[in-house]
């Protein structure tokens, strides 16, 4: 049998997964599924709920068959999350809203191109832990979305130095996939949480380089506080 899709980066199930996406019949059950996950474990959870702020560094990047020669750039994240977990600490929800910055830049000749985009993101995380007294070593998978509230595109010439605003034509829009790992430290009253992770886009964002198939890509290392409430 033929397949119409072939893996092409390390995290094997993230990509699998940015193919699953492409379907429609998928995507009809994507919201009924997260609404029932939420429920049940929220309805088990009643007496681990966190609320806190969180932020972190991001490795940024894209991907695709039109992303060759695109360089990474650093960026950050920060904002607000909510957690909870089942009451014998095996299984969680972290939805999250961020402010995150996310690009790359491309060197052609004497011309620099950057991008950097600036996004509200809204992750909802589910994670598997293993609770050993305090310490919580987890396992996250969840999907993400994200609004372009802001871009900054230049051109740079690398002689001159001059410097020049490019229209921008790319997707006020992302949507897509993350997975990761850390550890959580419950305290009495404290919640505390490291994490790193890997975020892939499954929209084309268009007008970068005069390409199409190119799509958001970033590392993050995260760290995050939060109150028992």
């Amino acid at each position: 049998m033929k397949k119409d899709w072939q893996f092409t980066n390390p995290f094997l199930f993230l990509e699998y997964a940015r193919y699953k996406m492409k379907s429609d019949q998928m995507k009809k059950y994507i919201l009924p599924i997260l609404l029932i996950l939420i429920f049940n474990i929220s309805a088990q959870s009643q007496s681990k709920v966190h609320l806190g702020v969180k932020g972190g560094y991001i490795n940024s990047g894209f991907l695709g068959n039109d992303a060759v020669g695109l360089e990474k750039r650093a960026g950050y994240s920060v904002g607000v999350f909510f957690h909870t977990i089942s009451k014998r600490g095996f299984f969680g929800i972290q939805p999250e809203l961020l402010y995150a910055q996310k690009g790359a830049s491309l060197i052609s000749g004497n011309v620099k191109e950057d991008y950097l985009f600036h996004y509200a993101e809204t992750p909802i995380m589910f994670k598997i832990s293993i609770p050993i007294k305090i310490v919580h070593a987890k396992i996250l998978l969840g999907p993400y979305a994200a609004f372009k509230v802001q871009e900054n595109i230049t051109q740079t010439d690398l002689v001159t130095n001059e410097v020049r605003k490019l229209v921008d034509d790319t997707s006020g829009f992302d949507f897509g996939m993350t997975g990761g790992a850390g550890i959580d430290l419950m305290l009495k009253s404290l919640f505390l949480t490291v994490d790193g992770r890997y975020n892939m886009g499954f929209t084309e964002l268009g007008g970068i380089n005069n390409a199409s198939d190119v799509k958001n890509a970033n590392f993050s290392v995260n760290v995050g506080v939060g109150i028992k409430i």
